[in-house]
């Protein structure tokens, strides 16, 4: 009854936003200037860096282009999830939203490739190659991006994706065999995880909670900031920063949205996209990684930090293998080269 009112809610949003032409249309004000709306969408509760930074990326939008976009910012699922929005974006009904990035797989198989297990090293070197816009992983992600319909604005850190679980602590590989682990809905993620041995169960992230609390699943893979934000920690015992998944994610737009536009609204998109929609969310994210961490630990679940992640990284090699195979020797050379693999 809950997910039927749920996606009643969204429908009739998203009718209230057509009937009312919020599909990014222009209009023109009495003294003939053109005005545009741009609609962002996004499931992260209010109290997060992806929140405050999509609001910080409103603000500089509407100041920058001084009221000639003007935008509209509905946190919190109210229209639907995050593949929803993405689905919005490709009907014109949205304009913005953030997400993981290997959603936009569903459109280009290609674009799951941030998402490879253990591709990153650390924080440092995902900023560089992929997040900052010179980045070479970046730029071919874009590429692949606006071939599909879609322009990523920004490429936010949102932490070293980790795995939470009741059953026992996991230092190595051999510890996660046999654990049934909520993963996102992505051939990636269930890929990765049933490499490593587990019973991989994929559910919206707005279920995990409950189906932590009981005991559907031993465990889930996030970001320390999502336990706390969610209150994992609450309803499980072991937290390990396994690391697997750098967890780039996509500030991602209309691409034939943002090309309408005049040349000088869209830098100004685009700059704002860069410096809140990608910086900030990055920024906000890895300053509150290790608070997240203490956070954790004094609520009961005990926190592993694994020094040695060889194991994780062998028993994941088959991944690799299959996404070969997707991508084409070409591709996938490329994405290894870019990391130094």
């Amino acid at each position: 009854m809950k997910k039927l009112l749920a996606l009643a809610l969204a429908l009739s949003m998203l009718l209230a936003l057509t009937a009312c032409g919020s599909s990014g249309g222009d209009t023109k004000t009495d003294d003939g200037t053109e005005t545009y709306e741009m609609v962002i969408s996004h499931d992260e509760i209010i109290d997060s860096p992806i929140h405050r930074g999509l609001e910080a990326f409103k603000e500089y939008v509407e100041t920058e282009s001084q009221g000639r976009i003007t935008v509209k910012l509905y946190p919190n699922g109210e229209l639907g999830s995050a593949e929803n929005a993405v689905d919005m974006i490709s009907r014109g009904t949205v304009q913005v939203t953030n997400c993981n990035s290997d959603i936009l797989s569903s459109y280009n198989d290609k674009l799951t490739f941030l998402c490879l297990p253990f591709l990153f090293d650390n924080y440092d070197q995902a900023y560089e190659v992929a997040c900052d816009p010179d980045g070479v992983l970046h730029k071919l992600y874009q590429e692949e991006a606006n071939k599909s319909g879609f322009y990523v604005l920004g490429f936010p850190y949102l932490g070293a994706r980790a795995l939470t679980n009741n059953i026992r602590e996991v230092k190595t590989a051999d510890d996660m065999k046999g654990l049934k682990i909520r993963v996102k809905n992505s051939d990636m993620s269930v890929a990765t995880f049933d490499a490593l041995g587990c019973n991989v169960t994929p559910l919206a992230y707005s279920e995990v909670y409950t189906a932590l609390q009981q005991n559907v699943v031993d465990g889930q893979d996030n970001p320390a900031i999502n336990v706390v934000n969610m209150k994992f920690m609450d309803v499980q015992k072991y937290y390990s920063d396994l690391g697997h998944d750098m967890n780039i994610s996509i500030t991602v737009c209309d691409y034939d949205w943002l090309m309408d536009l005049p040349e000088d609204l869209r830098d100004i998109v685009i700059t704002g996209g860069e410096l809140y929609g990608g910086k900030q969310i990055s920024e906000e994210t890895y300053a509150q990684e290790q608070e997240c961490l203490k956070t954790i630990e004094e609520a009961g679940c005990k926190v592993t930090l694994i020094e040695d992640k060889s194991s994780f990284v062998e028993a994941t090699q088959p991944v690799y293998d299959q996404f070969r195979e997707v991508y084409g020797d070409e591709f996938m050379d490329q994405v290894l080269a870019a990391v130094g693999k």
